[in-house]
């Protein structure tokens, strides 16, 4: 699926995820998905999908809250470099492959409460402009902060 550079207003989105449900569980069921450089108006609403190949939303926009509770990343999710301007939840996904946030910016919350990182989590240089917690989360492989920034401090 490939909507590098797209718009999403939250119908938009809605009408596409209502597309690929699988009927028999109700959720969302993505396959190798490319949203780079997408822009997501309003909230984006991915919580309990499935993403059977790798994920890819690098340099996104996120103008509303990303909701990806409860998700399921079979292969590699790469966030690097999307801008969350607004809460980005995460909480009880599963990262099955690698999960890289570099260079991403996160101006409100970032919930990963209860997530699941089967093998990297990789945040080097990411922006937390107001992010008041991180987990608790379970890491199998590196969790790396590196150069990552909190202009609050």
């Amino acid at each position: 699926m490939d909507h590098r550079g797209t718009t999403f207003a939250e119908p938009l989105l809605a009408e596409l995820l209502n597309a690929v449900r699988d009927p028999g569980t109700g959720k969302p069921q993505l396959g190798h998905t490319d949203f780079d450089s997408a822009t997501f108006t309003g909230d984006a609403q991915f919580g309990s999908a499935t993403f059977t190949g790798d994920a890819q939303f690098g340099s996104a926009t996120f103008t509303g809250d990303a909701q990806f509770g409860s998700a399921t990343f079979t292969e590699d999710a790469q966030f690097g470099s999307a801008t969350f301007t607004e809460d980005a939840q995460f909480g009880s996904a599963t990262f099955t492959g690698d999960a890289q946030f570099g260079s991403a910016t996160f101006r409100a919350n970032l919930d990963c409460d209860g997530a699941s990182f089967g093998k990297d989590a990789l945040f080097q240089r990411a922006v937390f402009e107001r992010a008041s917690s991180f987990g608790p989360l379970v890491c199998a492989g590196r969790v790396q902060l590196s150069g990552g920034l909190d202009p609050g401090c």
